[in-house]
């Protein structure tokens, strides 16, 4: 029974790997859908957890986030938020006996995501709060998601010095792990934060950093790409030396094949020839 729970396990963390890569929704939700049932039926809870999460965010991503609010079907959030935070709320509940860590950062964080959607900014601000407390390290760029956000929570409420007290936080972790990514996104909000605040002097300096971190950005993408091509370029290569090898080699076996008949051929005329004399 252990060895058939085993492979069970197996198949359900290969239905939801092959979940995550595939960009259709409906076809996503349908392999979690199955993942957990295998995980429940193996009394898995920490991979079933992990797998409600992800049809959580599966249903949130039905919705274009970048709609605004005014432009949203309310029908239409209000059914995938209910979709969603039913799979939220099973993972609430499994993690009040398991205590898992990045679980409850992971939770907390699609929660605040939420509500900030929803314009629930003391909501939100409780769960990055939250997040930023206990997440662990494992989990440092959440961190830095989650105190960007709380920048951008404190700034929508004017409040200026706590928004670049989480920024500097989220400056200083990201320049030690060097998350240049996270690094762009940091200097953009401290800019708007400046401009905000009618610091003409800071704007000018973060947009230019901002700018600096784009090119940057841009240049370590467009070196990956080329990298990917010559890479692409010398197997292309090596295959072509490896046809070259094969087809030189069936050359060389003809041609020893050939003189191999030829010398038989030298030695039974040879041996014909000492013979009739």
């Amino acid at each position: 029974y252990s060895k058939k729970s085993h492979h069970l396990r197996l198949l359900g963390s290969a239905l939801r790997n092959r979940a995550t890569l595939t960009a259709n929704l409906d076809e996503r939700i349908k392999l979690l859908e199955e993942s957990i049932k295998i995980f429940d039926q193996t009394k898995d809870k920490l991979n079933s957890s992990i797998s409600h999460m992800a049809m959580g965010l599966a249903y949130s991503s039905k919705l274009d986030w970048n709609t605004p609010s005014k432009e949203r079907d309310p029908k239409q959030v209000k059914y995938y938020k209910e979709k969603a935070f039913e799979h939220y709320k099973i993972v609430e509940k499994n993690n009040q006996e398991m205590n898992d860590p990045e679980i409850y950062a992971s939770l907390q964080t699609s929660y605040g995501e939420w509500f900030l959607y929803e314009g629930e900014l003391n909501q939100a601000e409780t769960s990055f709060a939250n997040v930023v407390r206990h997440i662990p390290r494992s989990l440092i760029k959440g961190k830095v998601n989650a105190l960007i956000q709380l920048s951008y929570i404190h700034q929508e409420k004017n409040e200026i010095q706590y928004a670049l007290n989480n920024l500097k936080e989220a400056d200083s972790i990201s320049a030690q792990n060097g998350f240049n990514d996270h690094l762009a996104t940091i200097y953009e909000q401290y800019a708007s934060l400046y401009e905000q605040n009618g610091d003409l002097k800071n704007t000018l300096l973060y947009t230019k950093k901002y700018t600096q971190k784009l090119i940057e950005l841009n240049t370590t993408n467009n070196e990956d790409k080329i990298h990917i091509v010559e890479l692409e370029h010398h197997l292309s290569e090596n295959e072509l030396k490896i046809e070259r090898y094969k087809t030189q080699s069936k050359y060389n076996k003809i041609l020893m094949i050939l003189a191999l008949i030829c010398l038989i051929s030298l030695l039974v005329f040879a041996y014909l020839m000492v013979k009739n004399h």
